[in-house]
């Protein structure tokens, strides 16, 4: 087993990372549908370290401790310049002027005390910032940005990495749709926005991160904020479409902005084959 994950360490990488969060998923969908007991919906946010946990695995299967510790170093990487913070935190930005917008058209701001609210848990009131960072940004992006994307950018390019990365991610997220509740009703309008959401989003995190140096603390911080701000009914009429359409054309524009070239050895992780 050993061997076939050193042999196949993206390959490994997916998989591990998908059943270590449809282990959570998968039940958690079965309980929706009345198939099996009732379960705590609050497990579906242990779902969310799935990635992490399969790039600690995979690392150390293949690189040792060192590779823990590369994957923790870019973790923490902070160093990135203006630019890159400023899109790290663009959903805040993006966040401030849907909400200057909305007062506009409706005459009041959205309720900031909402941004607390998180489905299945008690309202965490300034708690949810970390929850998110923690969760959707740490648990999910150590695995996408931090791990996945140097890994196939030692043999593709930004731009094939962002597709098989999407590819991937949208994947991860398919047992959710049924048994969230936002997810579940959606339609196929929706539906495809949202998975056109995840490549373009896919396009902006690879450009980030190669902005930043191979740091995966932005990504983290970029995908915290953005469910911070667009996941709470806080989000209102104008705060998640204004949000999510922007960034969906940053992303497009991220996408026309990779170079072609793969990324410097220095951003990678060490020695493995891709397959």
């Amino acid at each position: 087993m050993t061997r076939l994950v050193r042999t196949h360490p993206a390959t490994a990488f997916f998989l591990l990372a998908w059943l270590a969060s449809w282990v959570f998923m998968l039940p958690l969908a079965l309980a929706r549908h009345g198939l099996t007991a009732p379960l705590p919906a609050w497990l579906h946010y242990a779902s969310a370290f799935g990635p992490l946990f399969a790039a600690l695995v995979v690392g150390a299967c293949c690189e040792g401790r060192a590779g823990v510790r590369a994957l923790g170093s870019r973790c923490v990487r902070w160093r990135a310049g203006v630019g890159p913070w400023l899109l790290a935190v663009s959903p805040l930005l993006l966040y401030a002027v849907a909400a200057l917008a909305q007062r506009a058209q409706h005459g009041a701001l959205p309720d900031l005390r909402l941004l607390g609210h998180v489905n299945f848990l008690p309202d965490l009131g300034g708690w949810a910032l970390p929850f998110w960072l923690l969760t959707s940004g740490l648990g999910e992006e150590a695995g996408w940005r931090g791990y996945a994307l140097p890994l196939l950018q030692r043999r593709l390019s930004p731009r094939v990495t962002s597709l098989v990365i999407a590819a991937g991610w949208m994947v991860w997220h398919v047992p959710a749709f049924f048994y969230l509740p936002s997810y579940e009703h959606l339609g196929a309008g929706a539906l495809l926005g949202f998975f056109v959401g995840i490549l373009t989003g896919s396009f902006l995190l690879t450009f980030l991160t190669n902005r930043a140096h191979g740091s995966a603390l932005l990504p983290i911080v970029w995908h915290g904020l953005f469910n911070f701000t667009t996941a709470p009914p806080s989000s209102g009429a104008l705060v998640a479409p204004v949000s999510t359409t922007v960034i969906t054309l940053l992303g497009v524009v991220a996408a026309l902005r990779l170079r072609p070239e793969r990324a410097a050895p220095g951003h990678q992780p060490g020695a493995g084959a891709l397959r």
